[in-house]
Order: structure tokens, then C-alpha cells, then sequence
């Protein structure tokens, strides 16, 4: 396996991936890196809008939030709900 560096802003986005893509996951929280490859199934999506019903069309592994309320696709275009609440 040959090792690259490259700055975050000569990062690629993806757009689309499949199951048996890899993932590199960088983590410096100790003040050395620490470099993990993850599969496609484990990536959390972040959507940029809630879905308006609990068939709207969505990918497995998508979170989504407003102030009341977090979203997650659980199956293609199934939704669950969970109201965010102080505790």
C-alpha cells in the first residue's frame, strides 16, 4: 500500500460510493495522527434537510435534525423520528 499526503483542500468529494469502498478517518486528538480505514457502512451521512415524510427518499446510515426532532434513514427511503428533548 503506497501512502500519500494531501492537503484537506486537494481532498476529492465524493459523491457517490459503494460497499466496498474505504474510507480514511484522520484523528489527532492525542497530537499524533491517527489514520483508520472504514467501509462504506459505516459512514454517518449528515443530510442537509430534514425529510418532509418517513418514505422520502434516503440512503441507510443518514441523519438529519431540526430543533425538535432527530432523523434517521434506516432503510432506502424509511425514516425514523426521535424528539430531542433537555434532560
Amino acid at each position: 500500500m503506497t501512502l500519500k499526503s494531501v492537503k484537506v483542500s486537494e481532498l476529492a468529494v465524493a459523491t457517490t460510493l459503494s460497499a466496498n469502498d474505504k474510507v480514511v478517518v484522520l484523528s489527532n486528538t492525542s497530537g499524533t495522527p491517527v489514520m483508520k480505514a472504514a467501509t462504506v457502512a459505516t459512514v454517518i451521512r449528515i443530510a442537509n434537510a430534514v425529510p418532509a415524510t418517513a418514505s422520502s427518499n434516503g440512503t441507510p446510515g443518514t441523519l438529519a435534525f431540526d430543533a425538535t426532532n432527530l432523523y434517521v434513514c434506516v432503510a432506502n427511503s424509511v425514516w425514523v423520528k426521535a424528539a430531542l428533548t433537555t434532560w
